[in-house]
Parts: C-alpha cells; sequence; structure tokens
C-alpha cells in the first residue's frame, strides 16, 4: 500500500513539474517555420518531454486482444493516449470487435510478446512512446503516425499562395464568392459562445459520430479570452461558419485551432463555405504579415478526407509535435482481405528520417498501376513521397 501510494506520489510529481511546463512550451513552438532556428531547439524539448510521458508510464503497458469475423488484432498501449482504440476500431473492423484484456507488461517485455502473436498470425500493434524503436527481423514494421499537423506559408504573394491551390479548391471558392458572403474579425464572448453551440460541437458530432472528440467550452472559453480570435463568415448577416484560433508566442504564426458550420446552414457547404473560410483565413494573415497558418491536425492517412482537403488548399504536413505516440504495426503473414483494408487506409510512416505513404507489397494483392500512379501524384503533392513496403525490409 505505501509502495503505491508513494508511486502515485512520484506520477503526479512527473505530470505537474515536468511534462505540464514542457507541453505548454511546445504547444506554443507549434508551427514554426521550416527554416526558423528554433526548430532545433524545439526538437531537444519534444525529446525530454516524451522521455518524461515514458518514465511517467512506470515502463509498463496493456495488453488487448481484438476480435473481428476476419481478423483478430493484438493491441499494447501505455494507456497515455485513449482516442487511438477507438480510431484503430474505426479503421480496422467493419463493426465493433470483441475485446479481452490479456493483461499488463513491462515494455522489455513487448518484443518477446510481439514474436509469440505474429507466429499466429495476428496482426500486432504498439500504440507506445516515439522514443521506443523496436526492430522485428523476419516480419514486416511499420511506424505510422496516428496524425500530422497542415501548416500554410503565407510568406509570399496572395497569388503565389492562390497557385498552389488545387483546381477543385479553385472551383469551390468561385461557387462560395457568388453567394454574396461577408468577413469579420470577432472578439465578442457572445460570438464564441455561438460558434461552440451551434458551429463546432454539432458540426463535429456529426461528422465524426463516435470519433468525435468535442473540447469543452471551459477550455476553450480560457483560450479565447486569453489572445483568441473568431475568423467569422456571415451569410445574410447571419453568421455561417467561423474558425476558432489563437495566435502562438513563438514564431510568427497563426493557429487555426478549430472550425464550425452552424447547424441551420450546412447546405452551405455544398456552395464552397468551408474553402471560403479557409482562404478567408488564409487572406487574414497574409494581410497581418504573418509568416504560417497553422491549419491543425489531420490524420496522417493520404486517402482520408480532410487529409485530402488540406493538401489541395496548398499546405505542407509535419509530424503533429503535440503527439508522442507512434502505431508500430508488425505483422508477417495476414489474410489478403486485411492487406487491402492496410492498402486502403495508405497510412503515412516514418521511412528513416523522412515520412512517407506505405504500400504493402509481396502479397497477392496489389495495387493497380492507375492507382499506384494517383498516390504518387498525392503523395509528391503533399510533399511526402511513395514508399513500397517489400518483406524484411527494416527502413521503417
Amino acid at each position: 500500500m505505501i509502495v503505491k501510494v508513494a508511486l502515485n506520489w512520484i506520477q503526479r510529481i512527473i505530470a505537474r513539474c515536468w511534462i505540464a511546463p514542457l507541453d505548454t512550451i511546445i504547444w506554443e513552438m507549434v508551427g514554426l517555420d521550416r527554416s526558423s532556428c528554433w526548430r532545433v531547439v524545439r526538437a531537444t524539448i519534444v525529446w525530454v518531454r516524451d522521455l518524461g510521458r515514458l518514465v511517467y508510464t512506470g515502463f509498463r503497458a496493456s495488453v488487448s486482444r481484438w476480435d473481428g469475423s476476419e481478423w483478430s488484432v493484438i493491441y499494447i498501449s501505455d494507456g497515455s493516449y485513449g482516442r487511438s482504440v477507438r480510431e484503430l476500431q474505426y479503421l480496422l473492423f467493419s463493426g465493433a470487435p470483441t475485446g479481452a484484456q490479456l493483461g499488463r507488461v513491462f515494455i522489455w517485455q513487448i518484443p518477446a510478446l510481439v514474436r509469440r502473436y505474429v507466429s499466429r498470425k495476428c496482426l500486432v500493434i504498439c500504440d507506445a512512446n516515439r522514443l521506443l524503436r523496436w526492430r522485428f527481423r523476419g516480419m514486416y514494421c511499420i511506424r505510422a503516425l496516428p496524425w500530422q499537423r497542415a501548416l500554410l506559408d503565407v510568406s509570399g504573394s496572395m497569388d503565389s499562395i492562390a497557385g498552389r491551390m488545387r483546381t477543385l479548391r479553385k472551383r469551390d471558392l468561385s461557387k462560395a464568392q457568388k453567394l454574396g458572403l461577408e468577413y469579420c474579425v470577432s472578439d465578442d464572448l457572445a460570438d464564441f459562445e455561438l460558434f461552440y453551440h451551434k458551429m463546432y460541437a454539432p458540426y463535429i458530432g456529426e461528422r465524426y459520430v463516435e470519433r468525435a472528440f468535442i473540447h469543452s467550452y471551459e477550455d476553450l472559453q480560457k483560450v479565447f479570452k486569453k489572445r483568441g480570435k473568431l475568423l467569422c463568415i456571415k451569410y445574410q448577416d447571419d453568421l455561417v461558419a467561423a474558425y476558432f484560433g489563437t495566435y502562438r508566442r513563438y514564431g510568427s504564426s497563426f493557429s487555426a485551432l478549430l472550425m464550425g458550420v452552424h447547424q441551420d446552414y450546412t447546405r452551405l457547404v455544398e456552395r464552397g463555405v468551408v474553402t471560403a473560410l479557409y482562404w478567408y483565413v488564409t487572406s487574414w494573415a497574409h494581410a497581418n504579415e504573418l509568416s504560417n497558418v497553422d491549419f491543425g491536425r489531420v490524420r496522417a492517412r493520404l486517402n482520408d478526407g480532410l487529409f485530402g482537403f488540406k493538401r489541395q488548399m496548398g499546405v505542407w504536413f509535419e509530424r503533429d509535435i503535440l503527439t508522442h505516440t507512434v502505431w508500430t504495426f508488425v505483422y508477417e503473414a495476414l489474410p489478403l482481405s486485411l492487406v487491402r483494408r492496410l492498402n486502403e487506409l495508405a497510412f503515412i510512416a516514418e521511412v528513416g528520417k523522412e515520412y512517407q505513404c506505405v504500400i504493402l507489397d509481396g502479397f497477392a494483392v496489389v495495387l493497380s498501376d492507375k492507382e499506384l500512379a494517383r498516390r504518387t501524384k498525392i503523395a509528391d503533392q503533399a510533399g511526402l513521397g511513395l514508399f513500397v513496403l517489400r518483406p524484411y525490409d527494416d527502413r521503417t
């Protein structure tokens, strides 16, 4: 009992005195220019923060088994990022899988555990601290990112920024401009309350349903009162869409944190109002002589809808430094249907020191030449590249 109380006390000290202060600094350093000298300092702070999170777990992880109608997954997690469970189950299973807890292990026991379950033809996913870099010889191994961050360089001319937009987004913007939209920036708490309850929460809840993570009103209100901005679109004198954002303390950037569309005006989405909102944030940041706009996190999959939308706006992507975990997929022989599913999801993974979209090769299931060409084009546009993973390639 005394030992348990002491460990809990130590954990609280680590969280309060080690992790929390560094998380605050890192949050303020999101969106730095790619050429900024502060990026080296930021990388060091992120590493120290991640080490603290590893120590906080007590070097232990939980092991679960998920069984679907066609395949099974062994999920190993340190428990520090609970939203991954819902996301991974949604991606890998057509319905809710049955689950079972298999116990807890120390991190040095994980390699032997992985080999045992891989030999039983299971897909193993280690959702763990990115500082843990296991090597599994004789197996496929992918270190996939849960999230990337979308950043837009607004330091050039508006013509050059518009030139990076894809044709589809330009068409949407042209449609929206015919609506007679009005634009404004608001610091009014009443507008923020309207944004939260009528735009953000309903829009995110309807779009992502059980996968939705909706921030509390109280937490967001604190950020808004401190130095938040609402960049709004009006249609016929009504607020119909808005981006809630804030300046970062380090670097010349603005973070567009959360977006919402009024629940009574969702029909305007098809008429380009979302693209118009992105363009307004971009134009506003450029007019205020900022260098970058942080358009928030996207799920790190080439075929994710939000990833595709932001890519078409001309953003560039980097690893989300606020997320300290990596999904390590390990397997050997899998059902062909699961190989198809993994290839359809098009995960973005660490390949050496780069981030690339991974395609599984060496199975009877292969992508068509047309699909390969499409993914190559999209990956190049996103600045990511494409990597074909063949058996026992250990670069990932």
